[in-house]
């Protein structure tokens, strides 16, 4: 920085840097451009940067759960949306300076989720290049993501309660019965607990939560969910949320059948149309000879018509 104030004029022949930093909730970005040169330790030979403008914004509830490098792309990417005006159509290639050293890389073959896929799509509209800087030069941008008395994100998820003790139930074994692996004592349990009349054969939780209340043994959920799903009057009773098929009629034949005693029609619709036909009448032979006539019509015949077809190509 310089010891007096610099007027500085924006000059869009001049190259532009953009400093971003994010922490847990916020981002932070500095537009600057250069006054003059230094051998400063940090960045030789490079213009002093004098700032032009700042820029902050809070993340939204969702973007607090992205990862670190999610975040700070995600400070790059608001910021260029933010400066698009000056950025957008550079004269000369602008820097975006970052102490988050991925971002150096992120043309390099990596997973990219959509999000990240749409924001490396974005990026290719700018001409720019990457600089790492250690955080301790980052110092603008930083203090812009975090302001003093703010949540840093230090006591994330810290001394949280989400049920109170109150509500809920510790359940221990030391007072429960230990059920023996023996068939007919569960069975007997379960005659108890779900097949009896004043029961009403309960679902599988229900069945569950109340043998658990006095007994015990190994597997014993499993074993009580194949149980109430093998039961005979659980499946016949139960609600079927499912529309049932009607299943396929198969005509019956007859030994030592003539051919075309016992015959079965249908009608193939939907074909394109020639002349007036645009539907086919066949008419199977189900007996002897299992041979088919097809015989052109239209859609739009009638029970008459199929029975004068039928009398002048079969009978």
């Amino acid at each position: 920085m310089c010891s007096k104030p610099v007027l500085l004029q924006l000059d869009f022949n001049k190259k532009f840097y953009l400093q971003t930093d994010a922490s847990a909730y916020r981002l932070g970005t500095v537009l600057s451009q250069g006054i003059g040169e230094t051998t400063d330790a940090i960045s030789q030979l490079k213009p002093t940067l004098h700032p032009i403008a700042y820029y902050s914004a809070t993340f939204t509830p969702t973007e607090w759960n992205y990862d670190i490098y999610e975040q700070e792309l995600l400070a790059v990417m608001k910021s260029l949306l933010h400066w698009r005006p000056y950025l957008g159509w550079t004269k000369v290639p602008f820097t975006i300076r970052t102490n988050h050293a991925n971002l150096q890389y992120w043309k390099a073959l990596q997973n990219l989720n959509r999000r990240t896929a749409q924001w490396h799509a974005d990026l290719q509209e700018y001409d720019y290049e990457i600089e790492y800087i250690p955080g301790k030069a980052n110092i603008m941008s930083d203090f812009l993501s975090r302001p003093p008395r703010t949540n840093q994100g230090k006591n994330d998820n810290q001394n949280v309660v989400i049920i109170p003790p109150e509500h809920c139930r510790v359940v221990s074994t030391q007072n429960k019965i230990q059920v023996p692996p023996i068939l007919e004592v569960k069975r007997g349990l379960m005659n108890i607990y779900h097949d009896h009349p004043l029961v009403g054969h309960p679902r599988r939780d229900e069945t569950l939560c109340k043998v658990q209340e006095r007994y015990s043994w190994p597997h014993m959920r499993q074993w009580i969910e194949d149980y109430v799903k093998g039961c005979a009057t659980c499946q016949q009773n139960k609600i079927l949320t499912y529309r049932v098929k009607n299943p396929l009629y198969c005509i019956p034949t007859v030994s030592n059948a003539q051919p075309f005693k016992r015959i079965a029609m249908d009608l193939i619709t939907g074909l394109p149309k020639k002349g007036d036909k645009d539907a086919i009448l066949t008419i199977v032979d189900q007996g002897c000879s299992q041979a088919a006539i097809f015989l052109p019509c239209s859609t739009t015949i009638t029970g008459l018509q199929i029975a004068q077809l039928y009398l002048d190509h079969i009978y």
